[in-house]
């Protein structure tokens, strides 16, 4: 049901965002920035969207 991020180097998420596939933001529960919800979401591929600063990195969350 959650998606929690990491860094092995320490960085810490300013923001957590995740989309459909097509770019709609999807307003999922959230535990601060470390942890997200896929829960009543449909199975499917997301986009989760971390940033840190000025740095955006795109990770594929996979629900089946």
């Amino acid at each position: 049901g959650w998606v929690t991020v990491s860094s092995r180097h320490g960085f810490e998420p300013e923001e957590l965002r995740l989309m459909t596939m097509s770019g709609q933001v999807i307003d999922a529960p959230q535990e601060g920035n470390r942890r997200v919800s896929l829960e009543g979401l449909p199975n499917g591929t997301y986009i989760l969207r971390i940033r840190t600063g000025k740095t955006l990195v795109n990770k594929l969350v996979v629900k089946y």
